[in-house]
């Protein structure tokens, strides 16, 4: 920040304060959110492959766009 003012820069934030509610406020407790909701854990790069796999087919014409609808 003192960097930005010796140059007559405003960033619009608090880059301190910022970081406070990116590290700190907006953390959610494992046992709070996913424990609770009985969320388990998933092989992330599974689903990458999976979701790029899909978006390919797509692409390629091989399966069609699926609505989606709220309830």
């Amino acid at each position: 920040m003192a960097k930005q003012k010796s140059k007559d820069l405003e960033s619009g934030m608090d880059a301190v304060k910022l970081a406070d509610v990116q590290y700190d406020k907006a953390y959610i407790d494992q046992a709070e959110g996913s424990d609770f909701l009985g969320v388990t854990e998933d092989d992330i790069n599974k689903a990458i492959a999976e979701s790029v796999e899909s978006c390919m087919n797509f692409i390629n014409n091989k399966v069609e766009m699926k609505e989606m609808k709220a309830d």
